[in-house]
Formats: structure tokens, C-alpha cells, sequence
């Protein structure tokens, strides 16, 4: 079984926009709420929103890098599963966010990467769900 170059290209694309996408999330949003709310309320009376800008210059790239990583992973064990179960559906995400908890806990034991495989894949599952369940209440809308 060979795998066609068309999905690799597409497993490859994909791998990339969630990651970039990830960073954006992360650094904008996260760091936003994060880290500038956090240098606000940290800094002295009169310097509050210098050292909002500060702390988000700071620390929004390593928070935005942290979920690039994340992503990147996710998206790469979701592909790998695809293509060893020849199948997509929804459970190539949930396997795949499980497996990237356990892989970025591995340094903590063998105990904690378990659990943390564990909590990931039901806490993906829960979330898949839930879309599974809203597609069904709110169909989408056909294209005009």
C-alpha cells in the first residue's frame, strides 16, 4: 500500500495551517487574555498598561509557540492514523489528540502520560460529540 502523493501533500498542508493557526490562537488570544490582563494587574499604579504591553510582548510568542506544537502534533498522529486505518472519520481526532497527550507528558512517567491520554481522548471525544449532536439539531444549510 502506497501511500499517494496527494494525500501526503495534503497531510503536509494541513500539518502547517494548524500549526500557524495554533501560534495565532496562542499568541493573540491566549496572550491577550493571559499575559496582558496579567501584566495589568501585576504592575505598580500608573504603569499598569506599560506593563500589560510588556508582559504580552514577553510571553504571547512562547504561549503562541507552545500550541503551534500542539497542532502540528495533533494534525500529524491524525493523518498517521488516516492513513494506518485507511478510513476518515472522527475518531482519527481523538486518537490523534490522545496520543499527543500522552506524547507531550512522556517525560513525567509512563503514569502520567497515560492519564493525560486519557483526559485528552475524553475530553475529544465529549467535543466530538457534541459537534456530532449540533450537526444533527442545526443541519447545515445547502449552498444557494
Amino acid at each position: 500500500m502506497a501511500p499517494r502523493y496527494e494525500e501526503i501533500a495534503t497531510c503536509l498542508h494541513r500539518i502547517v495551517d494548524f500549526a500557524g493557526g495554533g501560534f495565532g490562537l496562542g499568541a493573540v488570544g491566549g496572550g491577550v487574555y493571559h499575559h496582558f490582563v496579567k501584566g495589568l494587574y501585576n504592575s505598580p499604579k500608573g504603569e499598569r498598561f506599560i506593563g500589560g504591553a510588556q508582559a504580552f510582548r514577553l510571553n504571547a510568542p512562547r504561549l503562541g509557540g507552545h500550541l503551534a506544537a500542539w497542532g502540528a502534533t495533533v494534525t500529524a498522529f491524525e493523518c498517521t492514523t488516516a492513513y494506518v486505518r485507511d478510513k476518515e472519520d472522527r475518531w482519527n481526532l481523538i486518537i490523534g489528540a490522545s496520543a499527543t497527550g500522552g506524547l507531550f507528558n512522556i517525560r513525567k512517567g509512563f503514569l502520567r502520560a497515560s492519564r493525560s491520554a486519557l483526559s485528552h481522548g475524553v475530553f475529544w471525544t465529549l467535543a466530538e460529540g457534541a459537534r456530532l449532536w449540533l450537526d444533527k439539531v442545526y443541519p447545515p444549510k445547502p449552498p444557494y
